[in-house]
This record gives C-alpha cells, structure tokens and sequence, in this order.
C-alpha cells in the first residue's frame, strides 16, 4: 500500500495546479479575483487555503496498490476540512499584500477607516459563527474535537484482474462544499464549481499514471457525484418554484369566483 506522502508535493506544486485551474476554466473576472487572492500553504500532510477572512485547511488522505502487469489494484481517497477565522498576524500580511498589489505609493489608512474596516470584519465573522453551513466546519462552533476535520469527500475505486470490472463507492457532502463556498469562494458560481477547483489540486495525483491510474477514474466519479447532486437541488428548486407558482394561480382563481359570486348576490 503507497500513500500520499510518496509525491513530492510542495506549495508550489498547488499554486500551479490553482493556476492551471484558472487557465483551463476561465471563470468570471470575480470568481478569478477572488481564487487570485487565495494563500496556500502545504505543510506536508494539510493544506491552508486563506480567504479574505477566514482560514479553511484541507486534510487529504490517498492510498493505493497496483500491479501493472495484471492491470489490477485499488484507490482510496478522503478529504477532510475545518476552518478557522484569520488571525490578527494574517489579516495584517493581507493587507500589506492587497496594498503593494494595487499600488506603491497608497497612504495609510487613518484611524476611522481602521475602525470602520474593523466593524465592518466584525459584522462579517458574526455572520459565520451564526451561519448553519459554516457552523459545520468552523473550529469552537462544533459539538466535536476542534482537531477533527469533518469529511467533505470519499472515493474508492477498486479493479479486478480477474473480472476487469470497476468496483466504486463515492460521496461527496454537499453541506460541507456549501460551506467552504460562503467561507473563502463565495464569487464561485455555484458548488460543482467549487469541487472541481478542490479536485484539481494535486493530492489525487500519484508520481505518475503507472503507478496507480484510478486517481484519475476517482476524481471524475466524484465530479459526477457532485454534478449529479446539483442536478438534484436544482430540480427540487424547480420544483419548488412550479408549485409557488401554481399556489398563487390558485389563489387568483379562488379571489376571481369569489368576486364573481358576490356580484351575482
């Protein structure tokens, strides 16, 4: 069984993937801004994705077994994630980022637009701890260890020498991708979008295609997965909007015969 820590992943090895992602994908000038302005760090065993205000790391997990000769063997993967807000030391290398970004020669803010730009992160972060999808993945507003991600995604592709069939079991959390939406990708133009950004990142990968080719077949099953339920939400929304609809034609032709009787009395 090999496992993750067999590539030789770096910071460097997301930033380039993130970029490739923007380059293929070609997202709107928002979303781009705001993937643009993402820090990442890989520590060796975790990824942080900063945001403008709050911090979301990424714990992945992927082993596998192959026999190149029998074409046969197995891939596992899971993805964990909890948040955190930015703390002070962050918010402040932010700033001084954003700053030399934009312009060299921008004068300090004075105290007001501090105070103001502080008020206004404060009304920001009330929203998270009091938002029902972030809740989920935000450290201290959970009923369990702050030290354990909650799980956002399982994929588990198995192939059979014997049989050449494809055994899979996927599931991706559609709550937990909700939730790093409102977190650190709320420009995204909805949650398939922000799968795909998470799966193009580099933790799938093994060193190369002969060492394991079923990361590629797990990545895919899960982008269908999630594809699959979007389809779903966006047929209940439907849905619901035909049954709101009809409601108030009802409600219409209920006023009208009433209306109607009343004039014949």
């Amino acid at each position: 069984m090999t496992n993750l820590s067999e590539v030789n992943l770096t910071t460097e090895s997301f930033n380039h993937a993130l970029h490739r992602y923007m380059d293929e994908t070609k997202p709107d000038p928002l979303e781009k801004k705001q993937l643009e302005s993402w820090s990442l760090d890989w520590n060796g065993s975790f990824l942080e994705i900063g945001g403008e205000h709050a911090v979301v790391s990424l714990y992945p997990s992927t082993e596998w077994t192959w026999d190149a000769k029998k074409r046969c063997g197995s891939f596992a993967f899971s993805l964990g994630v909890k948040a955190r807000f930015q703390t002070k030391s962050e918010i402040k290398m932010r700033q001084k980022k954003d700053a030399a970004d934009s312009s060299s020669d921008i004068r300090k803010e004075d105290r007001k637009e501090q105070k103001a730009a502080q008020k206004i992160r404060a009304g920001i972060l009330q929203r998270f701890r009091n938002d029902d999808y972030i809740r989920k993945i935000l450290d201290g507003q959970r009923n369990t260890l702050e030290t354990t991600p909650v799980t956002l995604c399982e994929a588990t592709v198995v192939q059979n020498d014997q049989e050449a069939k494809l055994e899979e079991r996927v599931h991706i959390d559609g709550n937990i991708v909700e939730a790093i939406r409102r977190c650190i990708s709320s420009q995204a133009e909805g949650p398939i979008n922000v799968v795909e950004c998470l799966l193009s990142l580099p933790y799938l990968q093994t060193p190369n295609d002969d060492d394991c080719p079923l990361g590629n077949r797990a990545k895919l099953r899960l982008l269908e997965d999630a594809m699959i339920d979007a389809c779903d939400q966006e047929g209940e929304n439907d849905l619901l909007d035909e049954l709101d609809v009809r409601s108030e034609q009802h409600e219409k032709e209920e006023s009208t015969t009433q209306n109607s009787k009343r004039t014949k009395i």
